[in-house]
């Protein structure tokens, strides 16, 4: 029943993702890791503002990770918070009201 409100689909997400049009309220990105940078530049010019890009296993030790969080931590646009309840870990970057 929820098919007016979530948008999920199954791709190659480096062919889909530029294509996708906004506007986006939610991302959440599992994928490959170092292609995450890619992923957050693409999708955050079309996310509405109060709307957040989360990226799964942020606490995990894995290529492009870092690379990421420093990326997102210089966006004047967003707000970053990491929950490390769970061992991967998530960030959640969520678009500044103007």
């Amino acid at each position: 029943g929820l098919d007016g409100v979530i948008d999920a689909r199954l791709a190659d997400a480096h062919e889909l993702v530029p294509q996708l049009e906004g506007p986006i309220d939610f991302v959440f990105s599992d994928a490959d890791k170092d292609w995450y940078i890619n992923y957050f530049d693409a999708l955050w010019p079309k996310i509405v503002p109060g709307g957040c890009f989360t990226a799964h296993n942020v606490s995990m030790n894995q290529r492009g990770i870092r690379e990421f969080l420093d990326h997102i931590q210089r966006v004047p646009d967003a707000v970053t918070t990491i929950d490390t309840r769970s061992r991967a870990g998530l960030s959640i970057t969520c678009k500044r009201k103007p």
